[in-house]
């Protein structure tokens, strides 16, 4: 199984006049990865909370970590990951 990564990165801040900014690295930033199983390692200046999804859609936030486990979709092929992170003030 040879799998490629895309990430979408989507803050959503409710102090607009401050800027956040965060990365999400998946494995280590590997470029393609053997299994569907994944590790998604998070960097926020400011994130309290956090949702990651394999579609646009993503509703299940939980307490921002630095570290999280996720699973891909199968099968082969370029896949891409959302991750949202909220400012909860």
């Amino acid at each position: 199984m040879e799998i490629a990564f895309n990430i979408e990165k989507y803050y959503e801040n409710q102090q607009i006049s401050e800027t956040k900014t965060y990365t999400v690295r998946i494995n280590n930033n590997a470029t393609y990865a053997t299994s569907t199983s994944v590790t998604l390692r998070l960097s926020s200046s400011g994130a309290k909370e956090m949702c990651i999804s394999n579609t646009t859609s993503c509703s299940n936030y939980e307490a921002y970590a630095t570290s999280k486990s996720h699973t891909l979709t199968t099968g082969d092929g370029t896949k891409t990951v959302y991750a949202y992170c909220k400012d909860v003030a």
